[in-house]
């Protein structure tokens, strides 16, 4: 977070338009670790208190409907041509929104916790 914070300011510093932006990590990534709504909370709180703009496109409500860890990622955590086509047409959408103040709220689930809980590999019990 202390490098985020020095690269926001540098670019406020040059009167940069800055947006925060998650990428959609893999399932595989996201079921991995622990803590992503705690590091959610921190890139929100930083984007608050720049006043910035900010988007997690691992919480995007038809993830399951874009991406498929087979076909969706060269890695974990980096989308593959196949990846990059399924998501640019809702990054083109969404982030133009974000940037204009609108509210995108309806794009995405809101913690992780949801939307986990609404993934297909979530195992019950």
């Amino acid at each position: 977070m202390r490098l985020l914070d020095d690269i926001i300011t540098m670019l406020k510093e040059r009167d940069i338009r800055t947006a925060v932006a998650v990428m959609p990590y893999s399932d595989a990534m996201v079921w991995q670790y622990d803590n992503w709504q705690d590091l959610e909370d921190m890139f929100l709180s930083v984007c608050e208190r720049y006043g910035l703009p900010f988007a997690d496109f691992n919480l995007l409500k038809n993830r399951y409907e874009l991406f498929s860890d087979k076909r969706s990622y060269s890695d974990e955590t980096h989308l593959c041509s196949a990846g990059a086509e399924a998501f640019m047409p809702v990054f083109t959408e969404v982030f133009p929104r974000l940037i204009a103040g609108e509210d995108i709220s309806a794009y995405f689930f809101d913690s992780y916790g949801s939307m986990m809980g609404s993934s297909p590999y979530r195992i019950e019990g």
